[in-house]
């Protein structure tokens, strides 16, 4: 009956999981889309510091604090980086990397994609037709 009516024991541990995965999947959406948009802009990510709120610090995290000036949710997950509270944040230079990574296959794979369907296409200043 308590299964019916979702009072179990478990029930505010089950929800506790389910805003933590939420946090993260809404912190690697907005790192990825801050990849993309350096990337597009041929920004550097590169800077002579690698931590928050420090001077001269990458762009990557710049923007990042930007984003925390405006968001909520920046805004708690830098506090948790601060505190201490967590120590996988997404936010170092190996993530950036592989963040990039990730977006340039993907972007690969979609290229191929496209001109796998089209009806010509060039390769090598050649005409071909399929």
């Amino acid at each position: 009956m308590r299964l019916r009516k979702e009072h179990t024991i478990d029930k505010y541990l089950k929800e506790e999981v389910k805003r933590e995965k939420n946090h993260w999947r809404e912190i690697l959406l907005r790192l990825f889309a801050l990849v993309k948009n350096l990337a597009k802009q041929y920004i550097a990510f590169c800077g002579t510091k690698e931590k928050i709120d420090e001077r001269n610090n990458r762009n990557f995290l710049r923007f990042i604090e930007t984003f925390e000036e405006f968001d909520s949710l920046t805004q708690e997950h830098i506090k948790r980086v601060k505190e201490g509270k967590i120590h996988y944040h997404y936010l170092s230079p190996k993530i950036q990397n592989e963040l990039i990574a990730m977006l340039g296959s993907e972007f690969k794979r979609m290229i191929i994609k496209k001109n796998s369907r089209a009806k010509i296409f060039i390769s090598n200043s050649r005409l071909y037709s399929r």
